[in-house]
């Protein structure tokens, strides 16, 4: 399919039928609810203690940074360094943007 701008590449990036084909073949083996940064947060603290690491030293971009800004947090004394490239800031349900 053609785009007449670039814009028109970015407007639906997941296609809904797509999407909710996926949710439908999934549905019944995946538990959709872990698919939270707050979980991705913790699984990065167990791999770094798994390997063994006193602390990490993390790059982040865009969602990493997010992740990443999560991290430093939740684990602040896991931390040796952090670099944050156009990082997503976390979600504050109780900060007004008004």
């Amino acid at each position: 399919q053609t785009k007449s701008s670039p814009q028109e590449y970015f407007e639906h990036p997941y296609p809904k039928e797509e999407l909710e084909a996926c949710i439908q073949r999934y549905r019944d083996s995946v538990d959709f609810n872990f698919y939270q940064s707050k979980y991705m947060v913790d699984d990065l603290e167990a791999v770094r203690q798994w390997l063994g690491y006193d602390k990490i030293n993390l790059m982040g971009t865009s969602f990493g940074g997010k992740v990443s800004l999560m991290f430093m947090d939740r684990y602040p004394n896991s931390i040796n360094r952090v670099v944050l490239h156009a990082p997503d800031a976390p979600h504050n349900p109780t900060q007004s943007h008004s």
